[in-house]
């Protein structure tokens, strides 16, 4: 009798404190997107699309996939002047919108959107200038008939007094004389020499994302391990990134996402942006590519 009286008691208690909490999240799956990624001496492309849920199939318009925006009046500022209105353009599904000018070094640039039924969105950054690279060396090291490692390395002349944002990749020729044009490159994965780098860690990647925190105003000596399947026969193509606060949050938090999301047991990542009234980016970069024979 005295269990079920207690069993009793303890359930009104439970009830006595439940309370419902009523919290309200935004929908964030239609709200407009523009993402702007510039390149130093580059044409600037603005895409413009509709945010998805997460469960929608992409190209699946009805049921909230990606939306590519043809009916937007995009506006350019380069240094708070207006540049003129972006032109649009279609190809197949995929529409985006640019104008004939390039970006430069030092130059600040603000794209602003007007998308039917929603406010305007804008946002804005400028392009650093290009790294500053020292010697560099690739030394073959293993190979077999599936695949071919060598160790890249190279100095980089870092300037003080900033907080400077880097990415590294590492490109193989297909062939000899090609003119170091994308399509004539063939991106490696690389992982740190080091197996106990604490910066870069021991997982290959396609790129590797790195501030200048630990090294500000010096000289480092990055020495990473490449993987080929052509065997390391062609020259290597090293290529430094300086990007801005924006670009590197933006990317590095987009390669987070992509690992972590999909792992149940890990904390999900939340992609940055700095899109006033939407989402996406307007991030700012300068692209320094290096070729090496050996």
């Amino acid at each position: 009798m005295k269990i079920r009286l207690m069993l009793l008691l303890l359930a009104l208690v439970a009830c006595s404190c439940s309370k419902k909490v009523q919290i309200n999240i935004p929908d964030e799956g239609n709200k407009p997107v523009m993402n702007v990624l510039m390149t130093n001496d580059s044409l600037i492309a603005v895409q413009i699309l509709m945010s998805k849920y997460i469960d929608a199939k992409p190209g699946n318009v009805s049921s909230g996939g990606w939306q590519t925006l043809d009916n937007a009046k995009v506006m350019l500022y380069e240094n708070d002047v207006y540049m003129g209105n972006m032109v649009v353009l279609k190809r197949g599904d995929f529409a985006y919108y640019l104008l004939s000018v390039k970006a430069t070094s030092g130059s600040r640039y603000r794209v602003t959107a007007e998308i039917p039924g929603f406010p305007m969105i804008e946002g804005e950054d400028f392009i650093p200038r290009t790294a500053s690279l020292g010697e560099m060396s690739v030394k073959k090291i293993s190979g077999n008939q599936r695949e071919s490692k060598a160790n890249v390395s190279f100095e980089l002349h870092d300037k003080g007094g900033e907080r400077n944002y880097y990415r590294i990749r590492i490109y193989e020729h297909l062939n000899w004389n090609d003119g170091g044009s994308d399509k004539a490159l063939l991106q490696l994965p690389i992982q740190s020499s080091d197996p106990s780098d604490v910066i870069f860690g021991k997982k290959e990647r396609q790129e590797i994302f790195i501030d200048d925190q630990l090294f500000d105003g010096r000289s480092p000596r990055f020495s990473f391990i490449a993987t080929s399947w052509q065997g390391f026969k062609k020259p290597v193509e090293i290529e430094v990134t300086t990007l801005t606060y924006n670009s590197y949050n933006y990317l590095y938090s987009s390669m987070m996402a992509e690992e972590k999301n999909d792992n149940i047991l890990s904390e999900k990542v939340i992609v940055f942006n700095n899109i006033l009234h939407g989402l996406g980016i307007v991030g700012g970069m300068s692209i320094d590519r290096h070729t090496v024979e050996y």
